[in-house]
């Protein structure tokens, strides 16, 4: 009877990381078993039918540990590539945005179902699921119970192969971004009112270490009370307040940095500050 010192149930990504650092870290002998007669990967794994690789939906490896990274590129040093995100989901007919864009969905949902959706998420948001310990707890409790059903429950049991009440809280949480419908009917006026909305950035963006500027940008100077400014700062609040500081932002007002010159009533107050 062969014995080993840790034996691994599942070829899924954790199960082959936990093998693969055992064996390179110590002298334990491992053993990885698995009930998939042909593939390893669990659901990260590609499959192949007729001469066309195929994963097992959308993947992209994402994580805030300075580890897990440093593993990927490990492993994968020239096969790590970078894509854009697009993900789209399809239903009755029309394509919605992933992660949901609050409103995009209630525009493609239509009225009525919209109604229901956001009276659903209203009531998730007034009587929350206090304490959520399942998929299916944690994802209403951010989108209420009608848009889980629309967009989640399906598509995640069909993956997972298991049903949502019996998947963790916890792994909602870290693999799904919320949805503040408020925040999208907010934004609904202000285009209807013609407010232009500043561009902020967003985990993808700052995860590459870049993101886009707001349309305005606002200066904070920090400095003991009641001392005066010094005087390299003033210089440059001067010359940016100036007649030619604004002339230099107007230029660059409808390009990608998109910088807009204050108004007059602005401009005369900013620069009453600096005679302080």
């Amino acid at each position: 009877m062969h014995t080993v010192d840790v034996l691994i149930i599942g070829a899924g990504p954790a199960g082959l990381t936990a093998g693969y650092l055992l064996t390179k870290q110590s002298d334990l002998s491992v053993a990885i078993i698995e009930k998939d007669p042909r593939y390893v990967g669990g659901i990260s794994r590609t499959e192949v039918f007729e001469g066309h690789y195929f994963d097992i939906g959308g993947h992209r490896f994402f994580s805030k540990s300075a580890d897990v990274v440093a593993l990927w590129k490990e492993l994968l040093p020239d096969d790590f590539i970078e894509r854009p995100r697009s993900s789209r989901i399809f239903y009755q007919g029309k394509y919605f945005r992933y992660p949901l864009d609050g409103m995009e969905a209630l525009k493609n949902l239509g009225v009525m179902a919209s109604l229901r959706c956001v009276l659903s998420y209203a009531k998730a948001r007034l009587f929350p699921n206090k304490h959520p310990t399942t998929f299916h707890q944690w994802v209403a409790n951010q989108f209420g119970e009608r848009l889980y059903a629309i967009f989640f429950k399906t598509y995640t049991e069909k993956v997972w192969g298991m049903s949502c009440d019996d998947i963790s809280a916890d792994w909602a949480a870290q693999r799904i971004k919320g949805l503040s419908l408020s925040t999208a009917m907010i934004r609904a006026i202000k285009q209807s009112l013609g407010i232009r909305p500043a561009a902020g950035p967003d985990k993808a963006a700052v995860a590459k270490g870049v993101y886009p500027l707001t349309p305005a940008i606002t200066l904070y100077v920090a400095q003991p009370p009641k001392q005066p400014m010094a005087p390299w700062i003033r210089d440059y609040l001067a010359m940016a307040l100036s007649d030619e500081g604004q002339e230099i932002i107007a230029r660059f007002a409808d390009t990608a940095t998109g910088f807009l010159p204050l108004s007059a009533d602005d401009l005369k107050a900013e620069r009453e500050k600096l005679k302080d």
